[in-house]
């Protein structure tokens, strides 16, 4: 226990090699689609990786999706924890797609019932982020618009990973939409790693490849036995 809380306090900040994110300080690795390395290549503004990056990417600064998302995950995690941030697509206002893939890798000493607690907290927010929501429309309306789902929560186990999913419904004025965020939480050299994935779900054909590049990230992460503990 000493160990582990001596670390509590260490910067997080994560290290690209090629597509491979370490998070440190936990030793933690995983690659991102090539394509997301191609467009930081040509742009550098789709990954974030030191903190003065990760800075600027903390809220969502009013844009529709990247604001929601942004709010259910502050609500329960302090952003200090946040190692890394990456997605196909940018986070600031220049970047407006519903479409994109975006993940937030969160590195704490938290406990199991630590985790239950921040994933409590995220729901509520997205309850009431789809409360909020509908208060631009009519009594008329909001009664009618109220029939859609507002936020659920499913929990599973997928080998390694602890797998929560808070998904909720979100209007926009002139459309609406579903958020899901999906959490995968496991345990690295001592430390909790949260992997936590922003998704629109649909049946859009822009949404088709995130669940490929989401199991991608998931499906290559390991860790370093080299890393400082």
């Amino acid at each position: 226990m000493q160990e582990k809380a001596a670390q509590t306090g260490a910067a997080r900040f994560s290290v690209r090699t090629v597509n491979t994110i370490e998070l440190e300080p936990s030793g933690a690795v995983f690659d991102v689609p090539q394509e997301w390395v191609a467009l930081y290549e040509t742009s550098g503004k789709n990954l974030h990786l030191r903190r003065s990056e990760l800075a600027r990417v903390e809220e969502g600064d009013g844009v529709e999706w990247k604001t929601q998302y942004a709010d259910v995950l502050n609500a329960a995690w302090p952003f200090d924890n946040c190692a890394f941030e990456g997605g196909s697509e940018g986070w600031g206002p220049e970047f407006t797609s519903f479409a994109d893939l975006q993940v937030r890798a969160y590195v704490t000493t938290d406990s199991a019932n630590t985790l239950h607690q921040r994933l409590e907290s995220a729901l509520r927010m997205a309850d009431r982020i789809h409360a909020a929501s509908l208060t631009p429309f009519s009594p008329a309306g909001r009664v009618e618009l109220s029939l859609k789902p507002a936020a659920t929560f499913i929990e599973s186990t997928v080998g390694r990973w602890k797998k929560d999913a808070i998904s909720f419904h979100v209007f926009f004025g002139d459309y609406d939409g579903t958020a899901r965020i999906h959490f995968y939480s496991t345990e690295c050299n001592h430390y909790s790693v949260t992997l936590a994935f922003m998704r629109a779900v649909g049946d859009d054909p822009r949404l088709k490849g995130n669940a490929k590049d989401e199991q991608h990230i998931v499906s290559s992460f390991a860790c370093s036995v080299n890393a400082s503990r």
